[in-house]
């Protein structure tokens, strides 16, 4: 399947409304012409100022634009999403800007790659794209990735594993397109864990039967420690060899 259509399909998967052609193409004018007010959007995209202005309130509250002052707005990552669910033909461009919008140095390929894990991610949470908060930076969208994984991670087998086979396992995507956006799976979660000053993760969850620490180490693999099942002796020196590979992390005392 072509990538970007598998992009396309993922995404129609995880819309819970569909926009009408007014919609979309106000939409369309905030992705080619940036931050601009209500009346110059209405004249370019040819429709009646209040009508514009009916549809942009809706558009602002479903936050697929946002606004940049009191008088101009400007399209949402969300908003592009929308778009490319819906309008195939204008996806490489709201791919692009999407790129732009991140400031990712990515391929085109990658980055639908990347686009496909997110909307799976969403699927397999039962979050639909309106319940998704601000997307706008990069780094917030690891969250939504990892929730999914967490899940996982403490139902199943003790030990560690590379994060792309997480992820293609659970999330049911295609190993290649895993492959393909790795480096930016790798760079969000490296940038969203920098907000807690954390590479290595302390997590204590689960049920009366399952508690566990997980180690993140800031390239590829999660290491995954059962409290219950491992002394503290040995879930010290795990952490202390862990540390000693990863000097700039933050560690658990």
């Amino acid at each position: 399947m072509d990538i970007l259509q598998e992009l396309v399909n993922s995404l129609s998967e995880v819309i819970d409304r569909h926009l009408d052609d007014i919609e979309l193409s106000i939409l369309r004018v905030y992705s080619y012409y940036g931050s601009i007010s209500l009346y110059k959007a209405s004249m370019l995209a040819g429709f009646a100022v209040s009508t514009t202005y009916k549809k942009a309130k809706k558009l602002l509250e479903l936050g697929l634009l946002r606004s940049d002052s009191l008088h101009t707005h400007r399209i949402t990552v969300k908003g592009l999403l929308q778009c490319i669910a819906q309008k195939v033909e204008d996806a490489p461009f709201m791919i692009n800007k999407i790129k732009l919008i991140w400031r990712v140095d990515a391929k085109f390929e990658e980055l639908c790659s990347y686009l496909i894990v997110f909307a799976r991610s969403l699927k397999k949470m039962c979050i639909s794209l309106s319940q998704v908060d601000n997307i706008d930076d990069f780094r917030s969208t690891a969250r939504y990735i990892f929730t999914p994984l967490m899940y996982y991670l403490l139902a199943d087998t003790i030990g560690v594993r590379p994060l792309s086979d997480i992820i293609s396992r659970i999330l049911n995507v295609r190993s290649e397109i895993v492959k393909m956006c790795e480096k930016l799976i790798i760079k969000s979660f490296n940038d969203f864990f920098v907000i807690f000053t954390l590479r290595m993760l302390s997590i204590i969850a689960g049920s009366k039967s399952k508690a566990v620490i997980l180690l993140y180490n800031g390239k590829n693999d999660i290491d995954i420690m059962d409290l219950c099942n491992n002394t503290i002796e040995e879930i010290k020196y795990r952490i202390k060899k862990f540390r000693e590979k990863n000097i700039d992390i933050c560690g658990i005392e």
